[in-house]
């Protein structure tokens, strides 16, 4: 009878460690680069224009912009990217005042062309 509880004991034990990981590692996603979080949010930017969701648009559209900012701050002080920082402010700029929500689909697909353009600079 000891050795069945001990048994059970263990059981609930094991199974309760195995969640508990299971809970952190999704609270931890595996690291990813700034790159791969452009690339995918610019993905989703995709995917919710040709489904017309305009909640997802805009905030697709912040993040990414959000992220250029960033990028180009950062890009300021490290040589390597300093050819590019130019050319992605001109990306950037060419943003104020657009939406993709209310573009026409010529505006939009040069304004995802220029989302593409920044995307390969950071690669």
């Amino acid at each position: 009878m000891y050795r069945l509880i001990t048994l059970i004991a263990f059981f609930a034990l094991s199974v309760g460690t195995t969640l508990t990981a299971q809970n952190v590692s999704e609270r931890n996603p595996p690291t990813v680069t700034p790159t791969q979080y452009f690339q995918s949010r610019l993905e989703k930017l995709y995917v919710a224009i040709n489904q017309k969701e305009n909640n997802n648009i805009s905030r697709y559209e912040t993040d990414l912009l959000g992220m250029m900012r960033t990028h180009i701050e950062t890009a300021q002080t490290s040589t390597e990217k300093k050819k590019y920082s130019k050319r992605m402010e001109e990306i950037l700029t060419s943003f104020e005042g657009f939406s993709f929500i209310t573009a026409e689909k010529d505006a939009a697909d040069a304004h995802l062309a220029l989302l593409e353009e920044f995307l390969a600079m950071l690669n």
